[in-house]
């Protein structure tokens, strides 16, 4: 899962957001939060995280991608599934994507200074490129997959992963509202 699945699978605290958005910006030399709610948001995406590696029908949405792309299928699978949760919104929230993405931005902003550094460096442009509405339209996603290419050299040609998987997109977004509403019951 991406930014957008992790936000939503937060639930409605703002600590428990920030440590789910948070948990990928952690690492060697990045202090645990103090705040209990925020260590429970970096759990929470943990345990998302192990929930999704370890499912047989996101298996099969990263097998149909692994033959082109080896181990970057895994990090495609997530941002599509932003995309497919983007596309298939009001199956699974109540609030306009726009509404929840302004409540997001609200929330990481009240909490800035609570941000390890890196994170604090990426969230001003996933506000003002508003990242999370962006995934519901191809080019928001070949964008996220642009951000993915730069982050290394050896990660997939954006416009080449996003024809690969919209020539398929039907099995993948069945696989997606296969899975979706299974984490979204194991987040409950």
């Amino acid at each position: 899962m991406n930014f957008l699945a992790h936000a939503l699978l937060s639930g409605q605290d703002g600590d428990v957001l920030l440590g789910n958005l948070m948990a990928d910006f952690l690492g060697p030399g990045v202090e645990s939060p103090d705040n209990l709610l925020v260590q429970s948001g970096v759990e929470r995406h943990y345990r998302i995280d192990h929930f999704m590696d370890s499912h047989p029908v996101v298996a099969r949405s990263r097998a149909r991608l692994f033959p082109f792309y080896r181990h970057y299928s895994a990090v495609l699978v997530d941002v599509f599934y932003d995309h497919l949760l983007a596309m298939n919104w009001e199956l699974f929230c109540d609030r306009a994507l726009t509404d929840f993405a302004a409540w997001v931005y609200a929330e990481l902003d009240a909490r800035r200074e609570q941000m390890p550094p890196r994170m604090k460096s990426v969230v001003p442009a996933m506000m003002s490129d508003n990242w999370l509405v962006s995934y519901g339209k191809p080019e928001g996603v070949r964008y996220a997959l642009s951000r993915v290419q730069h982050r290394s050299r050896h990660a997939p040609d954006a416009d080449d992963a996003w024809a690969t998987f919209d020539s398929e997109k039907p099995l993948y977004d069945a696989e997606f509202l296969e899975f979706f509403p299974l984490i979204m019951k194991m987040c409950e």
